[in-house]
């Protein structure tokens, strides 16, 4: 991971990305501690357990974004917009969840409540952040498919895990976004905003592919501790792309389905066991080859 630590090119955006996810990380920990000490129902609109989950998640994704910032920060021939991005990004999720956060702490709901005048500017104000992250996302997976990023001393498993998380995550903001809009629609026929068909699951489908890079990036490290040749590493990779991939459109048949998360038929069964094997496999390759090299390092009794 010599590439990612080296102090060359612009590091503005990296004091934001660091800040800003370790913030929200300390936030969830905090309200998860404060719900479980306090008893509250998890299940619930009101609970807890929106203001933890959403700092738990967002705070992590961005702590996974500083490898893609400092993989794209000079490839873009506008790298002073791609350094405002990264504070965008930090002070748009920050703010985000402060947000939903206040409206758990107010004992309303964050997402579809428009029962206030107050209530509707955050319910929109959320809205507003949610696409803002979601066009930089964007801009970012471009620009982390762009064939300059290619550089010799930068092993193809990390180009390979970095490109194909930035593409589910940003699979998973488009959801995010369609999802607001189909909600509020749900909401006006008075209907659950957060189910599809039936018993389809949004949050679901949103979240399996969002967190995909965090994985894949600890592969890409665990893969440079190994020490093995580039193109083992690069297979390996590719076959944990495959399982979050299959994994990901399982969520999505499911929940377009009408199904709930363990409704299953044949096909859902074979999208996530095939999901589950590819990622488990891969998984159990690298920490045999990771396992192997430490062996190798450690010295010799006597």
């Amino acid at each position: 991971m010599a590439w990612c630590c080296r102090s060359g090119g612009s590091t503005i955006g990296l004091p934001w990305l660091m800040a800003g996810g370790a913030l929200l990380l300390v936030s969830g920990v905090l309200h998860g501690i404060v719900g479980l000490i306090s008893g509250d129902d998890w299940t619930g609109p009101l609970s807890l357990r929106k203001p933890a989950l959403f700092g738990l998640a967002t705070g992590v994704t961005l702590v996974s974004l500083i490898p893609v910032y400092r993989l794209i920060r000079n490839v873009s021939p506008v790298a002073r917009a791609v350094r405002a991005g990264s504070i965008i990004l930090c002070l748009a999720a920050v703010i985000e969840v402060a947000l939903i956060t206040a409206q758990s702490w107010r004992g309303v709901p964050s997402h579809f409540n428009t029962a206030t005048s107050i209530d509707t500017v955050i319910h929109y104000a959320i809205d507003i952040l949610a696409l803002l992250l979601t066009l930089v996302v964007a801009w970012w997976t471009v620009l982390a498919c762009n064939p300059r990023i290619a550089q010799p001393e930068i092993p193809r498993h990390w180009i390979l895990s970095i490109r194909s998380g930035m593409i589910l995550l940003l699979v998973s903001c488009i959801l995010g976004v369609w999802m607001s809009l189909y909600g509020t629609a749900r909401v006006k026929e008075a209907l659950a905003p957060e189910i599809f068909g039936q018993a389809g699951i949004l949050k679901f489908v949103h979240g399996t592919p969002m967190h995909a890079i965090q994985f894949l990036l600890i592969g890409s490290w665990r893969l440079d501790r190994s020490r093995i040749g580039d193109g083992v590493g690069f297979r390996l990779t590719k076959l944990s792309v495959a399982g979050f991939v299959m994994v990901s459109v399982f969520a999505g048949y499911q929940t377009f389905s009408g199904r709930s998360r363990f409704e299953f038929d044949l096909l859902s069964v074979l999208l996530l066991a095939s999901g589950v094997m590819a990622l488990a496999s891969s998984w159990i390759m690298i920490a045999y080859y990771a396992l192997r090299s430490e062996g190798v390092d450690s010295p010799s009794p006597g």
